[in-house]
């Protein structure tokens, strides 16, 4: 048996071997997913079975931590 579905999976860092933060599929957006650092290594997989509406992704970027104002 192969991949059924189509999925992504996020991991905290550059890398497959990173923390693995979550594995998702279906049309249901995850919960927000907060890096600990300035990468994330996003993998997405398809099993190609049905045509479908696509893939879509929406990030943000923060800085985090204290400004420096003197």
């Amino acid at each position: 048996m192969g991949i059924r579905y189509d999925f992504i999976e996020i991991r905290d860092g550059d890398s497959e071997s990173a923390d693995l933060l979550g594995k998702h599929c279906g049309n249901i957006a995850p919960p927000t997913i907060i890096s600990s650092g300035s990468m994330l290594y996003i993998k997405f997989t398809s099993d190609y079975a049905r045509q479908g509406a696509g893939f879509s992704l929406r990030y943000e970027i923060f800085k985090t931590g204290q400004c420096g104002h003197t």
